[in-house]
Formats: structure tokens, sequence, C-alpha cells
């Protein structure tokens, strides 16, 4: 696989159709022998993956990546407020301090993530599967988790200000 640009070194693409990077472009992925293309904005992607991807850092705001891969993605002090992540897999994902403030996280998979220090305030995580997570010292403040599942998640010094719940939700933690 050919070096993209600094950010992407460790990246793996497996999607045909759309590879997308945080860069603020979209690289679309070579079919056959078609040619790689750049596109200079970046707002929207359904479906993309991000898998493995280093998107440290990045600093992004109301995108919609619905049913999109960052599966084992490095994504620790991302920027992402007010955006639409709905349905999507962060399972193994390195999320550290990352700012998902006021995002929509719909039936989204955390399996095994490490969202520690991360900034979830008024994140809609409903139905979300954030088994075996590490929330320590997350802000889940004013944060939906209605039937989310916290089997085995670590959340000791996790703010649960104003959270909501449900009996579901907490049928299982490890604090």
């Amino acid at each position: 696989m050919k070096k993209l640009d600094n950010n992407l070194k460790s990246a793996v693409f497996l999607t045909v159709g759309i590879i997308a990077t945080l860069g603020l472009s979209i690289l679309v992925a070579r079919t056959n022998k078609t040619p790689i293309k750049r596109v200079t904005t970046f707002k929207n992607c359904y479906r993309c993956n991000f898998s493995y991807a280093n998107l440290k850092e990045r600093k992004l705001s109301g995108v919609t990546l619905t049913f999109s891969n960052f599966i084992a993605a490095n994504i620790s002090r991302i920027e992402m407020p007010n955006s639409n992540l709905n349905n999507s897999n962060f399972t193994a994902a390195n999320l550290i301090e990352a700012n998902f403030n006021n995002t929509l996280l719909i039936k989204s998979k955390f399996l095994g993530a490490n969202l520690s220090g991360a900034n979830l305030k008024g994140a809609n995580l409903e139905g979300a599967n954030l088994t075996n997570a590490n929330l320590s010292g997350a802000d889940l403040t004013d944060a939906n988790l209605k039937d989310a599942n916290l089997t085995g998640a670590k959340l000791s010094g996790t703010i649960f200000q104003n959270t909501r719940f449900n009996n579901k939700t907490l049928a299982s933690t490890e604090n």
C-alpha cells in the first residue's frame, strides 16, 4: 500500500467505493485501474472505513459519518462536536480525550474502546454497545444512555450528571 500522507501512514483501508481522511479531503478508492481522486471538502460520508487510521487531534464539527467503521483507529483528542455518527463501529478504538459533545452516537459500537477522559456531554448513545469500554474519567453530563449496554465497562471517575438511563443500561458494569 502506498503512503498517502504523514497522517495516514498506519491507515489500512479496505472499502471499495469511498475512502476518507479527516484532513479535509476525501480519497475515492481505486477500482481496477481507476486513479485516486482528491476532493477538498469533507462534510458527509456514509459507510466510510477509517479502520486502523491515525486521526489523532483532527478538528471537525458537524460532520455526518453514519454507518462508518473506526475499528482500532487512533482518534484520541479528536474534535467532533455536533456530529452524526449513528450506527458507527468504534470497536477497540483509541478515543482518549475525544470530544463528542452533543454528538449522535445512536446504536454505535464501542466494544473494548478506550474513551477515558472523553467529552460526551449531551451525546446521544441510545442503544449503543459499550461492552468492556473504558469510560474512566469521561464526562457524560446530560447524555442519553437509554438501552445502552455497559456490561464490563470501566466507570471509575466517570461523570453522570443529569445522564438519562433505564433499568437495562446498568445491568452489569465494572467500577
